[in-house]
């Protein structure tokens, strides 16, 4: 049974999202293909699926590692394109990550009941 995501997970997806369109405004544009190339040359495995699923909310990276490591590459496109782009520090991603995670493990064998929805603000999580 797959697991839906809830409003956790979705706040890690749309902070993703939003990093990576910040990122596109760089003169090298952020693809799946550089994201994971960058991970491999770090001697990380990471697929373009898994990435473009953390992006869409459909998975929750379960690696600090590739996801710090993708944090960082988004980060330094971000700040390559816009100087006056404000990085949202690795930490605060973690704590984001680690809600999404703890979420979904909670949801895994139950189906989640869409109540109690809130929009998180990514850079007020703590």
């Amino acid at each position: 049974m797959a697991v839906e995501s809830g409003p956790k997970a979705q706040a890690l997806a749309t902070a993703l999202v939003a990093l990576r369109a910040a990122a596109n405004k760089a003169m090298t544009k952020p693809t799946l293909a550089r994201i994971v190339k960058h991970c491999a040359d770090n001697g990380v495995e990471v697929s373009d699926a898994a990435v473009s699923n953390w992006l869409t909310g459909k998975a929750v990276p379960d690696s600090s590692r590739e996801f710090g490591l993708v944090v960082g590459f988004l980060n330094g496109s971000a700040e390559r394109g816009d100087p006056s782009y404000e990085r949202l520090d690795l930490p605060r991603w973690e704590r984001l990550r680690h809600a999404a995670r703890e979420e979904r493990r909670g949801a895994q064998g139950a189906r989640h009941s869409g109540e109690g929805e809130t929009e998180v603000d990514p850079r007020s999580a703590c």
